[in-house]
């Protein structure tokens, strides 16, 4: 039976606990479950995963204080990839039922339409939780979406736009990814692995550069299987920026500079950077976004 690698990288998330619940609860083959999570909190914050099979779950602690950052995180709850499929999903998810058979059969049939080198991603329905009552408010997006890759000038940034878009079965190629929502063959993530100097903005403009420059189409799912809690739930998720508002700007800072790298081709970085810069270009031709127009603006972030 295929394996599904599941890593979350959860800051001081309440809903850490709940997130883990419904991916395995509504799973149809639980053993087929893996979890890898890097929780980063207070010691009294940590949530009780105890109910998750020993084997079946990495569960590293740490505080917050230690924290660098989302892609540091994620780097570290990446490691070690065991299983067939690489799932990786914000500590603020809920799941439809039977979601690991839809998943991995629609990832096959994607693969059978655009080849076997294919990641699935997209921005999930939304969620949000009565505070009150503590249930879930689940909201179905009324139509399917897509996710466009556009310049948006204030951010001096590849951002993401959505667009409504038909489902189809073997799903749409896109050109952006989407970090709380990225299902691939564990081959894929070892390929691409996540970059922990990194920090938040960026994350998901530089993966889709980095997949699609080694010839990794990035595909539309064309089912739906999950939600997100895109809220900050009126302040009860705290973040990591306001935590260290006195640092956190340093580790940014950083950031962009190897994002800017990344933007407009540098070579140097390995496999923390492009993979050709024929594709490269062709990545500028199909999105209409062309860096090498915005070195300036780039490298002025």
């Amino acid at each position: 039976m295929d394996k599904i690698f599941i890593s979350i990288a959860s800051y001081r998330d309440p809903d850490l606990l709940k997130t883990v619940k419904s991916a395995w609860d509504k799973a149809k083959f639980k053993e087929r479950l893996f979890f890898s999570i890097v929780s980063q909190a207070n010691l009294n914050e940590h949530a009780d995963l105890s109910f998750i099979p020993k084997n079946q779950i990495n569960y590293i602690k740490v505080s917050w204080e230690e924290s660098k950052g989302a892609c540091w995180a994620r780097e570290i709850a990446s490691r070690n990839i065991i299983g067939d499929f690489f799932f990786q999903i914000d500590s603020h998810s809920r799941f439809r039922d039977n979601w690991d058979v839809s998943i991995i059969e629609s990832y096959k049939i994607c693969q059978s339409y655009w080849g076997e080198k294919i990641v699935m991603s997209n921005y999930p329905d939304s969620y949000t939780i009565n505070w009150e009552t503590g249930e879930d408010v689940l909201t179905e997006f009324d139509n399917f979406f897509k996710l466009r890759a556009e310049w948006d000038d204030a951010a001096k940034m590849i951002v993401a736009k959505w667009e409504v878009c038909d489902p189809i079965e073997f799903g749409h190629e896109v050109f952006f990814v989407s970090a709380n929502n990225l299902f691939c063959t564990s081959e894929i993530i070892k390929e691409v692995p996540y970059d922990a100097e990194l920090y938040f903005t960026g994350e998901e403009p530089s993966l889709a550069l980095r997949f699609y420059t080694r010839g990794i189409k990035i595909i539309n799912p064309p089912i739906k299987y999950m939600y997100t809690n895109y809220s900050r739930d009126n302040g009860k998720r705290n973040l990591h920026w306001s935590d260290k508002s006195n640092e956190w700007w340093k580790l940014n800072q950083l950031s962009y500079q190897k994002l800017a790298k990344i933007l407009t081709g540098d070579l140097s970085l390995g496999i923390y950077g492009i993979g050709s810069l024929d594709l490269f270009k062709e990545y500028q031709c199909r999105t209409n976004i062309f860096l090498e127009d915005k070195f300036d603006i780039i490298y002025n972030i």
